[in-house]
Formats: structure tokens, C-alpha cells, sequence
């Protein structure tokens, strides 16, 4: 174990030392009386010796030397300013590590990014946000600025009266709060006299009515408009109005036509690339390598991040490998049946991209297929399976 009188040693330099003469004893004794700091002294022979002394010292030690007689070798350098001036060469480069580690230091102890958990209304998670940003819980200011995360949970539970429990830490750069509502008791939907109607044709497939008065059944068939759930309930000489609510799925009927050519362009990989490498500090993204324009007409560009982790905490820091590779096009001559595959595939892309998510497409028919100018001509017929209805309001008294 280093102790603090060894510290004080290699801060201020030592050497080393043999000492030959006839009068080393002198020599000795004077170091000892003048109190030198010198220690491990090895007797070698009679008139040589081995010892460390610090380095100021050392200087002092050369008026004991001529008053002896006795000569010195210096056998080894250790300590801080020997260090120094080894470094020296290279100072640009350690200056940029240290520099590095201080950037590193500082970027790893702001907040980069608040989130919070727990909270289902948006303007209560914006009114958190503000609460946290006016206790200093806010992106670019230092974590060793704001409070202790036990006062930032008291005080976000004493601010905001609709949460009951509070979690406050940081993952990393990032601050998490984590909060409980209060179970406020619902708030009953103000209620319309409404009925449902249909909003395009179809035949009624099923229906499922929780509030009103079906006015259809399976297999009929529909126009826009036509009444599906009547919002008038009770008996037929004093009817009641209330809101009607259900859903009502149809059967509809979508044509769509799409022609695909039979000659394609495709970008093919020629195996020439060119590597841009990327270092991430923050918000911040760095080119160290690969500078200048992409020599290359066309190009897909794919690239990797690493980010560095110690333990669960992830530190700002990140690097991305950026591969691009040349790229030049083709054409490429489809058979018949390719191209109507292709066309069927993409028609039925574009379908259900149109179609509400709980659609459902049950058939799929081509109502006509052919080839003009090198393109393939598709006309195809869909069923869907959809809900059909939409509120439709009413008057107290129609």
C-alpha cells in the first residue's frame, strides 16, 4: 500500500543513486544531519552504497559530494516529472485524452431526455413536464444540480394533486418519473338522441346492437343512409329516444386496376464501397473518417450504431460504421405470370392500406387480365367484410 509519505516522494521526483568514494561514511552522516530525504540506503561494499532521494534534494546533495570526494551514478528516474517529461512528446495526444475523459465526464452527468410513465391524459404529462423542468429536471442541465430524487418525489406529490405515489431515478442520462393516478370516478358521456346509419353499400353481414332498435338483418341489402339502429325505443305510441350504439358489419365491394410493366429497373450491388465512420456525443454526431462527395452515381447507403454501456448505465457516447455501396441499375424482363403475381400483390397492398384495420378482405376476384405496350392490365374485384355504420343525430322531437 502506498502510504502518504511515498505520495509526497513520487510527486516531487526521486532518483536512484550509487554513491562510491573513500569517505562515504562522511558522506552519510552529513545527509543525515542536514535531514535529506533519502531512504532504502543498501550498503554495497565498504566505499559503495545504494539510495533513493528525492529530487530536490539531490541538488543539495551535490555540496556534500565535493566536500567528500565521493561520485555518484544515477541507476533510475521515477516520479511525477520525470513522467511529465517522457509525456512531453506526445502532449497534444494526451491533452486530447484528458480533454476527451472531461467531455466524456461532463456529457454522462447532464440529463439528456425526461420520461414519464403512468400518465394517460396528454396535458397532465405536459403539466408533469413543467413541474419537473421548474425543479431542474430538464434536458442540458447537470444532474449534480438538481435536488435528491426523495425532495423531487415530495415535491412533485405536494404540486400535483391528481397522482398518489411518485418514482423518481435516472437510467443512464435519462431521468424517469413514474407516477399513479388517482381513480377519479368516471364521468358519464352526455347522451344525443342518435340513430345509425349506413355510410355505403352493402349487405348486412352481422350486427351487434348494445343501445337502440335494429332496423336490419343479416343479408339485406343497403344504400348510404339507409336507417341500420333506431335510437327510439319503448312502445310504439310513446317511444323514447336514446342514443344509438352498436356496430353493423357489411359485405362491400371495391374494384381496383393496376398495370405492371413487364421490363423492371432493379438496383444490383457492384461490391465497390466506402466506409464513413461517425462519433456520437450526445445530441451530437461527429464525422471522423470518410469525408468528401460519394464517388458513386447511385448507392445504398447501410449503417450500424454501437453505443457503450458500464453495467446498466449507458453513456452518451456512440459509434456508427456507415457502409455505402455502389449500386448500378438493371432491367429485368418479367414473365407473364410474374408480372400478374407482382400486379395481384401490389393491388391487394394498396386495398389494405385503404381499408380500416378491422376490414377484412374474404374474396378476391380478376375480372379481367391482359397485356398491352409490355405492360400487364389486372382488374380485380374485392369483398370486404367492414363495419358500415356512423352516427346519424336527431331531435328530441322527430
Amino acid at each position: 500500500m502506498v502510504n502518504n509519505e511515498e505520495m509526497v516522494y513520487w510527486w516531487q521526483g526521486y532518483v536512484l543513486i550509487i554513491i562510491k568514494g573513500k569517505r562515504l561514511e562522511r558522506l552519510i552522516n552529513r545527509m543525515m544531519y542536514q535531514r535529506l530525504s533519502a531512504w532504502d540506503l543498501v550498503r554495497l561494499s565498504e566505499e559503495e552504497a545504494q539510495v533513493c532521494i528525492t529530487v530536490p534534494d539531490f541538488f543539495r546533495l551535490r555540496t556534500l559530494l565535493k566536500e567528500t570526494g565521493c561520485r555518484i551514478r544515477i541507476v533510475k528516474k521515477a516520479g511525477l516529472p520525470f513522467m511529465l517529461k517522457r509525456m512531453r512528446p506526445q502532449a497534444g495526444l494526451y491533452a486530447g485524452a484528458v480533454l476527451f475523459l472531461a467531455m466524456l465526464y461532463l456529457f454522462s452527468s447532464m440529463i439528456w431526455s425526461v420520461e414519464i410513465e403512468g400518465v394517460s391524459v396528454p396535458e397532465q404529462e405536459a403539466q408533469l413536464r413543467a413541474t419537473l423542468a421548474d425543479l431542474g429536471v430538464k434536458p442540458w442541465n447537470f444532474k449534480f444540480r438538481v435536488a435528491e430524487p426523495s425532495e423531487i418525489k415530495r415535491q412533485v406529490m405536494e404540486r400535483l394533486d391528481h397522482v398518489t405515489w411518485v418514482g423518481f431515478g435516472y437510467k443512464g442520462t435519462t431521468a424517469y418519473l413514474k407516477v399513479v393516478e388517482k381513480t377519479l370516478p368516471e364521468v358519464s358521456e352526455k347522451v344525443y338522441p342518435r340513430d345509425l346509419v349506413a355510410k355505403k353499400k352493402a349487405v348486412i353481414h352481422d350486427l351487434f346492437v348494445e343501445s337502440g332498435t335494429p332496423k336490419v338483418k343479416p343479408n339485406q341489402y343497403v344504400r348510404p343512409g339507409d336507417l341500420l339502429v333506431s335510437g327510439k325505443i319503448g312502445r310504439e305510441d310513446q317511444p323514447q329516444q336514446t342514443a344509438a350504439k352498436g356496430k353493423v358489419w357489411g359485405e362491400v365491394w371495391y374494384v381496383s386496376e393496376i398495370r405492371v410493366p413487364l421490363k423492371q429497373q432493379k438496383a444490383v450491388l457492384t461490391g465497390e464501397q466506402q466506409g464513413r465512420y461517425y462519433l456520437h456525443v450526445g445530441p451530437y454526431k461527429l464525422k471522423v473518417w470518410g469525408f468528401g462527395k460519394i464517388p458513386f452515381d447511385d448507392y445504398v447507403i447501410r449503417d450500424q450504431t454501437y453505443s457503450f454501456s458500464i453495467g446498466a448505465y449507458t453513456l452518451p457516447v456512440a459509434w456508427t460504421i456507415e457502409e455505402v455501396h455502389a449500386a448500378r441499375q438493371t432491367e429485368l424482363t418479367l414473365e407473364k405470370k410474374e408480372a400478374t403475381e407482382l400486379g395481384i400483390k401490389l393491388a391487394r397492398d394498396k386495398m389494405a392500406a385503404k381499408l380500416p384495420e378491422d376490414a377484412q378482405i374474404v374474396e378476391e376476384n380478376i375480372l379481367k387480365k391482359s397485356l398491352d405496350s409490355g405492360k400487364v392490365y389486372i382488374k380485380i374485384h374485392y369483398s370486404v367484410i367492414e363495419e358500415i355504420s356512423m352516427a346519424k343525430y336527431t331531435s328530441q322531437g322527430e
